[in-house]
């Protein structure tokens, strides 16, 4: 019974992570991008940036929410019988479960941020 509730609670945070939030950011910094380009960066650059913004922010999500979580747990190994307050697997499992949505979320942008034509963008508002 454990396991699938955790199942279900997995796919439930899958289902509420926004992607769209990835081509947000990157449709906003066009001109940026637009100059680095323009500057002799090469699309391979442009991509890592993009994902390595997304990931950062990824981070530091894992670090708070981690925080949180551990604190939450702590009452509800008082109030639910058998939750263990450190189980490192279903951290490490969250975590990396996280890193890999975000970096798939942040891949599409990331292409599309590789694809400028720096006049284009240089021009843009």
């Amino acid at each position: 019974m454990r396991d699938e509730t955790r199942i279900r609670f997995s796919i439930m945070v899958l289902l509420l992570l926004d992607p769209r939030c990835h081509v947000l950011r990157s449709s906003q910094r066009t001109r940026e991008l637009g100059v680095r380009m323009a500057l002799g960066a090469t699309p391979r650059a442009v991509m890592k940036l993009v994902i390595s913004d997304g990931l950062r922010w990824t981070g530091v999500g894992v670090v708070i929410g981690a925080t949180i979580s551990i604190g939450i747990l702590s009452l509800l190994e008082r109030l639910l019988f058998e939750v263990k307050v450190h189980d490192v697997r279903v951290f490490a499992v969250a975590t990396m479960i996280l890193v890999v949505v975000a970096t798939l979320a942040a891949w599409p942008p990331s292409r599309r941020a590789a694809r400028i034509d720096p006049m284009v963008a240089l021009r843009h508002e």
